[in-house]
């Protein structure tokens, strides 16, 4: 899903004409996204670790979703 998302953004990035580099770096991070949340889910017994990668990926995420929509407002 968050997949899809990212590819979407980086079509309407692209679609705009505009360098979508904050949506490259969304698709760039999903890798070690899901890489850092399915370490997370094999060490089950830590459920808090797990809880911190979750909030960990969302703010990486979070934070270059809001530069990607301040690069189309400028």
């Amino acid at each position: 899903m968050i997949l899809l998302v990212s590819f979407a953004i980086l079509i309407i990035g692209v679609y705009h004409g505009i360098i979508p580099l904050f949506s490259f770096l969304i698709f760039l991070t999903l890798p070690l996204a899901g890489w850092s949340i399915m370490t997370a889910y094999k060490n089950y017994h830590r459920p808090k670790e797990f809880t911190s990668a979750i909030k960990e990926t969302a703010f990486i995420h979070f934070f270059i979703a809001c530069l990607l929509i301040a690069s189309y407002l400028v």
